[in-house]
């Protein structure tokens, strides 16, 4: 017999005594469960970092694809109204996600609108303004802003001790607008940062091999990685993924691939690697790709350890042994 048979042959009181007592179950169960907080993140570093404090509880909405460059990409419309309906939204900050810069300002409460380059937690370093380094330049020192600077090296998410502040820092956010799942946050955020940690190590045991060979990177954005393992970069092909590069760079960069001997010259996926082949003409370095973002990952809260990991394997693999040129791709 079914239970509809079975409730047909109850009399009428008990049949509405029944649905009474399973519609306060049903509603108790459903006001017990805790609704998601609606988050935003401009980049796929940061939202994997996000999506993992906020694992068990909700999942934030990506902003920028990591395929596209935050440089130039403007956000779609429906990428906009997930900012606008969004409890909080992460980004690095306005010298950066530049495009974002119209959609952060319409926002009706800008106290939603948290920026890592304003918090004041993380660790620092200013942009490198020639795109050739001497080695004091390379490695300067670093500092722990305790308010907004100008001229501040952006790509903060490169740095394993950034990434464990960062972490700390969503889930204090993520507490402030869903005390509810503190807990949660919180279990998350010593887990996400026993992992950070042990990535960390495996990094520098990986990358210690291959610390001092010069290489280039085709912009600077690696200086938080590359400081943090002690490794050599040269210099970058371009200043501003935004400015064409001229003919006096290209001279620039090959007078310098040549005298400091360097290994290895690496492209992003998020730019066209036109003018490798021409830089690379006659010299002995060989052909890399790095990439800042996660290009080709999926997202969520592996991708940043996917993106470290993919960073120390393409570093090591072009520097210690011969790699393809860049018109045979990697």
């Amino acid at each position: 017999m079914t239970l509809l048979q079975y409730l047909h042959k109850l009399s009428r009181h008990v049949q509405v005594r029944i649905v009474v007592v399973i519609s306060i179950i049903v509603l108790t169960w459903a006001g017990s469960v805790r609704a998601a907080p609606n988050v935003a993140v401009s980049i796929a570093p940061l939202h994997s970092l996000v999506s993992g404090v906020m694992a068990g509880v909700g999942r934030p909405e990506l902003l920028v694809a990591a395929g596209q460059s935050p440089h130039t990409q403007s956000l779609s419309p429906s990428m906009v109204k997930a900012v606008h309906n969004a409890d909080l939204v992460i980004w690095i900050g306005p010298d950066y996600e530049i495009p974002l810069n119209n959609t952060m300002d319409q926002v009706d409460a800008p106290e939603r609108v948290k920026s890592l380059a304003n918090s004041g937690q993380l660790l620092t370093y200013p942009v490198r303004e020639s795109g050739l380094w001497a080695p004091h330049e390379a490695h300067a020192g670093h500092s722990r802003q305790s308010e907004r600077r100008e001229n501040i090296d952006p790509h903060l998410w490169l740095s394993a001790d950034n990434a464990k502040a960062m972490v700390m820092q969503f889930r204090a956010w993520l507490t402030a607008v869903d005390p509810e799942n503190a807990d949660t946050y919180q279990h998350n955020a010593n887990r996400m940062i026993v992992r950070i940690e042990n990535l960390e190590a495996v990094l520098a045991e990986n990358l210690g091999a291959v610390k001092t060979m010069p290489y280039v990177v085709f912009h600077d954005a690696y200086q938080y990685f590359e400081k943090e393992f002690g490794l050599n970069p040269a210099g970058s092909i371009t200043l501003s993924p935004e400015r064409p590069v001229g003919a006096k760079r290209v001279r620039q960069i090959r007078k310098a691939i040549i005298s400091n001997q360097v290994k290895c010259i690496f492209s992003e996926p998020q730019f066209p690697p036109g003018l490798i082949p021409t830089i690379m003409e006659n010299t002995d370095a060989h052909y890399g790709q790095l990439d800042p973002l996660g290009a080709g990952l999926q997202p969520g809260a592996d991708l940043w350890f996917d993106l470290m990991t993919r960073l120390g394997q393409s570093l090591n693999e072009c520097l210690s042994r011969n790699q393809l040129k860049p018109d045979q791709g990697l």
